[in-house]
Order: C-alpha cells, then sequence, then structure tokens
C-alpha cells in the first residue's frame, strides 16, 4: 500500500508540473477558501466553543433577573434576593454574588485608578481556581472586620509591584484604607464576566442578613450546578423560588422573572449570530473554491482523456484510476491547505486588531484566537473534505467515458461535451448565486451601517475629549467637598489654554454605563396597573449641553445657581416629555424622584424634594448607537453631588493633544486624585458601532473574494466552452456568420448563465436573508436598491468575464476548425 501510494504521489506530482498553470490557479483558489475558513473557526473556536478554563466549567452558571416590559434580559440582583436564593437553591452547590467599582491605589508609587471586585469569600472556590502566590480568600473573612485582606491578578502585581514575591503578607493602601495582601493570581486568570476589561483587585464581600436590602439591585450572581443536576431542572427551581420570594414580598419584582444560563453562553449571547454569520460566509466561499477547482479538473481530464483510454484499453480497472485523481485532488488540496494556512494566520492578525477596534464589551476572547491543533485539525479535515469533493466530478466523468471515442483519429464525443458544458454551467450558476447572497447580505449590511452613521447620536462628538474621576469616600465623605472639587476642577480646566469649556456628568452617552430611576408626576397619579414613569439619569454640572452640543428644545441649562440652596430643578429628555406627558407643557411641572433604599456606590446624593422642570433637551443615543431612545431625566450636579465624574472638555484643536493640561489642571485641585479612561467622544462612537463595522468589513471582503472566484470561474467555464465548440463555430463562420455574430452568441451565453444565477440566488436569498433581520438598521431585508445594484454588479462582473473568450472566439479560423487531429 505504501509503494502504491508513493507510485500515485510521485504521477500526481508530475502532472501538477505537466499542468503548472491549471495547478497553480487551484492551489490559489483553495489557499484562499481553507485559509478563510480556518482563519474563521479559530475565531469561532475561541469565543464560542473554548469552555473557560475552570474544572468543569459547563457546571457555572449566572443567575439574572429578567424585566421583560423594559426589555432587560440580565438583570442584577439585591443582597437579600442573594442571601435568599442561597438558603433555598438546593439545585447549585454554591452561590455566590460579585459586585464591581473603582478603587483608588496610593503608598509608594503615584496613584492609580483600577477597577475592584467585592465577591463571596467562596466566589474562587466555586470556579476552582488557585492562587499562583498565597491564597484565596477564608469562609470567616466574608465576615465584618475580618475583610481587609485582597487578592491581586498577575499583571497588577507585575506592574506596580515588580512582581515582587514579598508582598504576599504586606499591606497595601486600596482607597486610603490597609488591605492585606493574601494571594496572586495566575497569569492566565480568565474571569467569567464577557468582557476584556482586566479588573484587579479583588476582595471579600460583607452580606449581613439584617442589613441587607431588597430594594437595591447590585450583584451579579454565579452559582455552580450539582453533579447530574441539568441547567432546566435549575431553571425550573429558581423559578419556583422567584415565585415564592414574590408571593411573600409582593412590592418587589412585581414584573420580573428569572433566568439560569451557563457561563459561556451568556459571555458570547452578542457575539454569537455575527460570528455565525461570517462562519457561514466563509463556508460559502470554499463552496465556489471547490466548484471552480472541480470545474478546472473536469476540463483537465478532458485534456486527459486520449491518456485515460489507453490506460483503461491497456487493463487498468476504473479504480486505479479515480484513485490517482484522488491522488491529485488531496494533493492540490493539501498543498492549498499550507498555503491557507499562512494567509488565516495573516487574518488571523488583521482580525484582532479589528475586533479590538469593536470595543471591549463586543467579542470576548477574540485576543486569544489562534491557529492551535483544535484550528490545525479542523484545517486537515478541510483538505481532505474538499479533496475528495472536487474529485468527484472528474472521476465520475471518466468511468462514464467510452473508451473507443478518444482512441479514434480526430475523434469526438458530442456527449462527452455536451455532459462537460452543462457541470461547467451548473458551477457558475451556483456561484453566481452564492455571489449574490453574500453580495446582498453585505450591500444590506452597509446599507443599514451607512443608515446608523446618518443618524445623529443627539450631540456633537468633535473636539470633545473626556476622562474619569472617582472621589474616594475617605477624603471625600461629605456633598460639601464633592461639590468643591467639582467647582475648582471645572475652572481650572475651562481656564486652560485651548479649551473651549468643560462640564462634568456622572454617565456618559454610549459608554455602557446609565443609572435608572422611577418618578412621580405632580397632580398626575401612576394607575394602579402601571409602573410609575422611569427614565435614565444623569447628573450633570452646569455648561453640559453647551460642551457636548445637545440642543434645548425649550427653557434653559442648568446654571450656578442650581446649587443646594436654590430650589429643586430638573431637565427632561424629549422622549421623556412624549413618553409621560400626553401633549401636556411639561416646563414648569414638578416631578418628584422615586429612588430604593440601599447603597450604590455610584449613586449620588438626590434631591428628595419636589423638583422643577425647568427645560427640555433633544434625544441623545444611549447604551448601544442605534437602540430604542430611552427617556432621560437630567439632574445639576450642584443639587446632586456625585462622587463618580466624567469630565467632558471641548477643545478648540485635536481633543487628545489637550490631554495633558487637563490632566495638570486636575493635578493642581488635587494632587493625589488618579485620572482614567482618557477617550474622546469619538472613541466612544467608533466603539458603538465597532461591531456593525467587524461585520460590514469582513463580510464585504468574503463577498468579494467570492466574487473574485465566480468572475475566473464563468471565465473559465466560456473559454472551455469556445475551446470545445470551435468547431461548431469554424462551421458557423464558414458559412457566413460574422465576427461579431459569434461575440454575441458567445457574451449570450455567460449572460444567460449568470441570469439563471442571479434567479436562483434571489430565491435562496429568501430565506438567508432572515438571519440578517435583527443586524438591521432602517433597511428592510427586501431593500430593492441593494438587490438592483447587486444584480446589475454581477451582470457587467459576467460581462467582463465573457468578453476575453468571446473575442477570442470571434479569431476562430474556418479552415483550422474544420480540419481533424
Amino acid at each position: 500500500m505504501l509503494e502504491t501510494l508513493w507510485r500515485d504521489l510521485r504521477f500526481a506530482a508530475r502532472m501538477m508540473v505537466k499542468y503548472r498553470g491549471v495547478s497553480l490557479i487551484a492551489v490559489a483558489t483553495l489557499a484562499l477558501g481553507i485559509g478563510a475558513n480556518a482563519a474563521v473557526f479559530s475565531v469561532l473556536d475561541a469565543v464560542l466553543l473554548r469552555p473557560f478554563p475552570f474544572p468543569h466549567s459547563e457546571q457555572i452558571c449566572f443567575v439574572w433577573k429578567t424585566d421583560l416590559t423594559r426589555g432587560a434580559d440580565r438583570q442584577i440582583a439585591s443582597p437579600a434576593e442573594f442571601l435568599d436564593w442561597q438558603e433555598r437553591s438546593h439545585a447549585f452547590i454554591q452561590l455566590s454574588a460579585w459586585q464591581t467599582w473603582f478603587s483608588t491605589l496610593t503608598g509608594a508609587a503615584a496613584p492609580e485608578q483600577v477597577w475592584g471586585v467585592h465577591t463571596s469569600a467562596n466566589y474562587f472556590e466555586l470556579l476552582g481556581v488557585q492562587a499562583q502566590l498565597g491564597r484565596t480568600f477564608l469562609p470567616e473573612e466574608a465576615q465584618p472586620g475580618r475583610d481587609q485582606v485582597v487578592v491581586l491578578t498577575h499583571g497588577l502585581w507585575q506592574r506596580r509591584y515588580g512582581g515582587d514575591p514579598a508582598l504576599v503578607g504586606r499591606s497595601i493602601l486600596i482607597d486610603g484604607k490597609p488591605y492585606t495582601v493574601v494571594g496572586i493570581l495566575p497569569a492566565r486568570y480568565d474571569h467569567v464576566y464577557g468582557t476584556a476589561r482586566e479588573y484587579d483587585l479583588w476582595m471579600p464581600m460583607t452580606l449581613a442578613r439584617d442589613q441587607a436590602t431588597r430594594k437595591v439591585d447590585s450583584l451579579i450572581v454565579y452559582g455552580r450546578l450539582r453533579d447530574g443536576v441539568t441547567l432546566a431542572q435549575a431553571q425550573a427551581e429558581m423559578e419556583g423560588i422567584f415565585a415564592q420570594l414574590r408571593r411573600e414580598y409582593p412590592d418587589t419584582n412585581a414584573d420580573m422573572g428569572i433566568h439560569v444560563v451557563r457561563i459561556l453562553d451568556d459571555a458570547v449571547h452578542t457575539a454569537r449570530p455575527q460570528l455565525l454569520l461570517l462562519q457561514g460566509a466563509v463556508g460559502l466561499v470554499l463552496l465556489i473554491a471547490c466548484a471552480n477547482v472541480a470545474s478546472l479538473l473536469l476540463a483537465k481530464a478532458a485534456a486527459r482523456e486520449k491518456e485515460i483510454a489507453i490506460r483503461r484499453a491497456m487493463g487498468a480497472g476504473a479504480w486505479p484510476i479515480v484513485r490517482q485523481l484522488l491522488t491529485e485532488s488531496l494533493l492540490l488540496a493539501f498543498l492549498g491547505g499550507f498555503a491557507g494556512i499562512w494567509i488565516a494566520e495573516l487574518g488571523l492578525t488583521a482580525l484582532r486588531r479589528v475586533g479590538k477596534a469593536a470595543g471591549l464589551f463586543q467579542i470576548p476572547r477574540l485576543q486569544s484566537a489562534n491557529l492551535d491543533l483544535r484550528a490545525l485539525g479542523f484545517t486537515l479535515a478541510i483538505c481532505v473534505a474538499t479533496g475528495v469533493l472536487f474529485s468527484i466530478a472528474p472521476a465520475v466523468s471518466i468511468l462514464r467515458r467510452n473508451l473507443s471515442e478518444p482512441l479514434k483519429e480526430g475523434g469526438r464525443s458530442a456527449a462527452t461535451g455536451i455532459r462537460a458544458r452543462r457541470f461547467h454551467n451548473t458551477v457558475v450558476v451556483l456561484e453566481v448565486s452564492v455571489s449574490l447572497v453574500l453580495l446582498a447580505g453585505t450591500g444590506l449590511l452597509l446599507r443599514s451601517f451607512l443608515r446608523l452613521l446618518d443618524t445623529s447620536p443627539g450631540f456633537r462628538p468633535d473636539h470633545v475629549l473626556t476622562m474619569q474621576l472617582w472621589l474616594p469616600q475617605n477624603k471625600y465623605s461629605d456633598s460639601a467637598r464633592t461639590e468643591q472639587f467639582g467647582r475648582e476642577m471645572q475652572e481650572q480646566v475651562g481656564a486652560s489654554p485651548g479649551v473651549v469649556s468643560a462640564s462634568t456628568t456622572d454617565f456618559l452617552p454610549l459608554s455602557g454605563w446609565a443609572g435608572l430611576l422611577n418618578f412621580a408626576i405632580e397632580g398626575h397619579a401612576t394607575p394602579a396597573n402601571q409602573s410609575a414613569p422611569y427614565a435614565d439619569y444623569a447628573v450633570v454640572s452646569p455648561g453640559y449641553f453647551r460642551t457636548m452640543g445637545i440642543p434645548l428644545d425649550r427653557g434653559r441649562e442648568f446654571s450656578a445657581s442650581d446649587d443646594a440652596n436654590g430650589a429643586g430643578v430638573a431637565i427632561l429628555s424629549r422622549t421623556a416629555v412624549e413618553s409621560y406627558f400626553g401633549g401636556r407643557d411639561p416646563i414648569g411641572q414638578r416631578i418628584t424622584l422615586q429612588i430604593p433604599d440601599g447603597y450604590q456606590p455610584w449613586r449620588p446624593s438626590f434631591r428628595m424634594d419636589a423638583l422643577t422642570i425647568v427645560g427640555i433637551a433633544g434625544d441623545v443615543r444611549e447604551w448601544q448607537w442605534g437602540d430604542p431612545k430611552i427617556p432621560v431625566v437630567y439632574l445639576p450636579v450642584l443639587q446632586n453631588p456625585s462622587p463618580l465624574l466624567n469630565l467632558v472638555v471641548r477643545t478648540r484643536n485635536d481633543s487628545l493633544s489637550a490631554a495633558p493640561q487637563v490632566v495638570a489642571a486636575i493635578q493642581r485641585v488635587d494632587p493625589e486624585q488618579p485620572v482614567f479612561e482618557i477617550k474622546t467622544m469619538d472613541d466612544y462612537l467608533d466603539e458603538a458601532v465597532g461591531m456593525r463595522h467587524f461585520e460590514v468589513l469582513l463580510l464585504g471582503l468574503f463577498a468579494g473574494i467570492a466574487v473574485g472566484l465566480a468572475a475566473v470561474g464563468l471565465y473559465g467555464v466560456m473559454a472551455f466552452n469556445v475551446s470545445q465548440r470551435s468547431q461548431e463555430i469554424g462551421v458557423r463562420m464558414a458559412l457566413g456568420a460574422q465576427p461579431a455574430d459569434v461575440l454575441r452568441m458567445v457574451l449570450n451565453e455567460g449572460l444567460s448563465l449568470a441570469l439563471w444565477g442571479l434567479l436562483a440566488g434571489g430565491i435562496a436569498a429568501i430565506g438567508v436573508m432572515r438571519m440578517l433581520q435583527g443586524e438591521l438598521f432602517g433597511v428592510q431585508i427586501w431593500d430593492p436598491v441593494t438587490y438592483a445594484c447587486v444584480a446589475v454588479l454581477l451582470m457587467a462582473v459576467a460581462a467582463l468575464a465573457s468578453l476575453i473568450p468571446a473575442r477570442r472566439a470571434t479569431r476562430v479560423d474556418p479552415l483550422q476548425a474544420l480540419r481533424y487531429e
């Protein structure tokens, strides 16, 4: 068997050298198809398929609350609810809670703002994570007075403390308080929550039953299923517990539900549709590549028909010949696969760079995608599958061929020529139809993306610099100090060279952060069967609307007189007015905020008396650009001081170039105050549309490859048909046909194949485009402009691909064509 294999391989190599042009085209075509599939599979494997690196990670779940009335399916839980779930659930071995916020590191090095996490003491035990140095938390460290311990990530340990192993057991200052470092996490620790953000500090959470609130949701809840317990069983149990708690506490969670989901499914819930769409697109590209190579090999088999007929006449069986053709096909496939690995590596590098621009929260674990053994195994499987797939047509053609006809002097088989042309024509129709599907999808996403970019975000993002500050409670413990810092900072920054205006807010548009509140309208009682009006809130300083370029429809902005001594005021967004005032003029009317009891670190000190509405602001895009507009209540920071400040600065020139001056101005007010998240509003806009940009770019690339392959395939088919019909064309010209008639005949044949492909592709698109419905903005899946442009483009490509063979046909010499070989 090895000797036979070696002989077949040597013969296959000689045939590749003999038909080197066909071989090079086939290898290049397969390299594109296989490389694109290997690259996208590597991303799919890293993001969707590869489990988290925890023991039995399939047992680890999130437990979310849901609020379908507000379209929210990933709501966090209150401390009291978490304790109830811990006590009553039997489906989980353990439940653990998790809460993140900013922390300020001080001490020997410069002040630094990092993300810290307070979590249940059993968090790392639930995950099965061991410390690289030291230990994780002990159960007793969840008790008040024993919770001043911290576990550091490997990155922070290296960056700030130089990887000093003696740090374990020593104290560091976090928010002005001493915490003992008890452990260092492994370098490759991958936290569960589906984001690329770095969480550097891990501290135990203390939850006392008598102090746990039920009115403030602040905890993300994890659970590890018991052995043998299914996700459906856990879901049923939690629904029962949740229903029981609703009966016991009817004032809470009236319209809420509960949802148990595995951590991997939750982490990729936003990226899954896009990645599956891309995998389908590259699969179609590979299908076109295989069809092209099959067509090339069939044409090569036609050129070798006399050689194969002689071998069979001398006693060679059908199987050895088919085996030889299969060996040649597999050799081509593996050569294409080797070249495809190089293309895949280049593609992965580009994917990681483009994906990084799509934002931290868009594609988790994308940066870990690489050509590992799983990806190489997938590539090997593709090589074998494609090699077998495109060898079928030549093998079937040889087995069905009449032995005597090729051995005749000048013999031709009309039936064989007709069968070959039918196969080639079918390949072209398939390629054009697949190209139409890919181009239509790309066109719809592109038009949607352009519509999205054409939609105003509600503010002017140009020349706006932003940076974030968190005022630690140990230093800014009362409202007066917080207010004084905000006033002085805004004055210092506003006086800096190149600054037009400066202001602050707690939550920036499109940042992924927002606060929610309910409110009551004075004189308009909420019906018993309806919930109170709700809106996002933003606490802003005077000049915010001018700095951000948010228009005021009516009324006025906040001023310096809107402070603690002045009357309470508020500004509503246009959507809030349309949603809750029913055509009534809101200016001068009063609202009262309804804030649940309980502590949230980002929450301002709200003013709870009646607030007079003094203005109506234009709508601003929140969360994701393109999502439905939501109502917003704006509150003055001088009446609602907040420890979280996002500074917004409008500059005359390049925004980022002004950052050092702005930071220096802040340091003049408080030299120990760290500043972080230095970005422009254009950066936030880019992140908001990053995933859609990612989709359009990649799908457009694959559609372009598909169209190029289809053009090559159509050119090859028309060239093959012209060579097969040279005798017929010679007869036509001998009987008086003009070159223009021959040109028209060949062009018509190519365009008719393209038209059949457009018809087949249009039928296929009816079902396929439904997958894009949720990805489109302002465009319908049956958009006639898109389909018309795609059809014109494909017909133009078909005309160009057919033109060269058509012109070659006009040069056929009738005398030469009519001679026997």
